[in-house]
């Protein structure tokens, strides 16, 4: 990313800031000054589908939320239609494409990483390669510990969180600090 910015007036009191290829409108005047608008922010949101589908309505909750920042390219992570044993009707060659080349058009990633997965330890791990921004959610859980390769790398944001409600101001903060808002 690169470190300059740039400010462009839309006109009716819009600002958009364009840091690297990720751009923050924001609406000055009446309206609230503390939440920015993030127009076209493409948002690649990983959790688990084969590893275990009981946190898919959190899973929900949180893509809603990140509907609010711009468009979110998984959606179908938190939708109830996706089974335990992935989409019905593609081979995993397909789905592998897909995602990667979903991953690859984000600006950022959000990863609900509390149930153990493959899947999303490979996306966070490609996100990394490709030098996105990556936040990683996790729940806290009793007897269970976040993985030592995702706590223990230095390249993504982890905040531990007990309920979905708190996701969003955590969300918030995370694209403050990739936008230096």
């Amino acid at each position: 990313m690169q470190n300059k910015k740039t400010l462009l007036l839309l006109g009716k009191n819009r600002i958009q800031i364009i840091k690297g290829n990720i751009r923050l409108t924001a609406q000055s005047g009446p309206m609230d000054r503390k939440k920015p608008v993030m127009d076209f922010l493409k948002i690649y949101f990983s959790g688990s589908i084969r590893g275990g589908r009981k946190d898919a309505i959190i899973y929900h909750q949180i893509i809603k939320y990140l509907k609010s920042f711009g468009t979110v390219l998984t959606e179908h992570v938190g939708d109830n239609y996706t089974a335990d044993f992935g989409e019905a009707g593609f081979d995993d060659s397909y789905i592998h494409n897909r995602d990667m080349n979903k991953l690859l058009a984000s600006d950022i990633v959000v990863a609900e990483v509390s149930t153990p997965s493959l899947g999303v330890g490979y996306e966070i791990g490609r996100a990394v390669e490709h030098h996105k921004p990556v936040l990683c959610l996790y729940r806290q859980q009793k007897g269970k510990k976040l993985s030592a390769m995702i706590a223990g790398c230095k390249e993504l944001t982890v905040v531990e969180y007990n309920n979905p409600e708190e996701t969003k101001k955590i969300i918030e903060e995370f694209l403050g600090q990739i936008g230096n808002l």
